[in-house]
């Protein structure tokens, strides 16, 4: 599986967080983004994502689910994806452990990722470029 970027999705008090789920979607026209989902069902994110697909091409790569329970895929994800976003210290952890260098290991809820789309799928570089000047 070639996976762009890993992130994980964590419940909130309960609910999904809709409107990451939705960039995270928009950013998946450039390449496969795996959606690691703690602690929320798959349909609710399908809920959350319903109103979007049917916006977009549906030839883009799209999201792929994995259940934080699959430490299989966990780890073949996140050892093939260009940067991880943890939302929890467990899942960071999993990662380091698997041997993500922590140059490509971020915060879910770090301020980089109000430009959520501008991250994911190999655009950090030209989004830090930008961001010095």
């Amino acid at each position: 599986m070639k996976i762009n970027d890993v992130i994980e999705i964590a419940s909130n008090g309960g609910h999904a967080p809709a409107g990451l789920i939705r960039a995270i979607y928009r950013a998946s026209q450039f390449g496969q983004i795996a959606l690691v989902l703690h602690d929320i069902e798959r349909q609710s994110v399908d809920q959350i994502l319903d109103p979007v697909v049917g916006s977009l091409p549906t030839t883009i790569p799209g999201v792929v689910y994995i259940d934080y329970g699959d430490e299989d895929r966990l780890r073949e994800a996140v050892c093939s994806a260009n940067f991880i976003f943890a939302s929890t210290h467990s899942f960071r952890k999993f990662a380091s452990n698997c041997g993500v260098d922590t140059c490509k290991l971020f915060s879910v809820d770090c301020q980089e990722m109000q430009a959520a789309p501008h991250l994911m799928n190999g655009y950090k570089q030209k989004y830090f470029m930008k961001r010095k000047h």
